[in-house]
């Protein structure tokens, strides 16, 4: 009994690993998709400018709206069903951005609230840039070169 409990359990998990599998997109369908992400989020941030001068008002708006894109982004990413090959990678590199959204979600917080936008920033920024490096490495490892490019950083540090 016990061993005819133990094949319906491996049997089951196989199946869920194969369904799992089915969906899963071929490497240069995921690569394409996650690539066309990034590219959309660069020329969103693209079309935002750049903050020359600009006022801590202006730095909030900036920072909100990069939040969004950010948002979007990932929410588009993780939607893609990579295949087991690029699943780590995958998976580390959305970890990562999603530790990055929730710095700039805590300091457009803190900015909203009246705080110095150049010192939230700066209190956070090392931080960010760290897991910005590590990002773009697992998105090179996933072989997603737009993401790789540093185009879809949520730092504003």
């Amino acid at each position: 009994m016990r061993r005819l409990g133990l094949t319906a359990l491996v049997a089951a998990a196989a199946l869920a690993l194969a369904a799992a599998a089915v969906g899963a997109l071929s490497p240069s369908a995921y690569r394409a998709q996650a690539n066309a992400a990034c590219a959309k989020a660069n020329k969103q941030r693209k079309a935002l400018g750049q903050l020359e001068n600009a006022s801590s008002p202006e730095i909030v708006k900036w920072v909100a709206a990069g939040l969004v894109i950010s948002r979007q982004t990932y929410a588009t990413l993780r939607a893609l069903r990579p295949p087991a090959s690029l699943a780590a990678a995958h998976r580390r590199a959305l970890g990562l951005e999603a530790q990055e959204i929730a710095i700039v979600a805590g300091e457009l917080k803190q900015m909203q609230a009246g705080a110095d936008p150049d010192k939230v920033m700066a209190k956070s920024g090392l931080t960010a840039l760290r897991l910005y490096g590590r990002e773009v490495s697992a998105w090179a490892a996933a072989g997603v070169a737009v993401c790789a490019s540093g185009g879809i950083s949520v730092s504003t540090g």
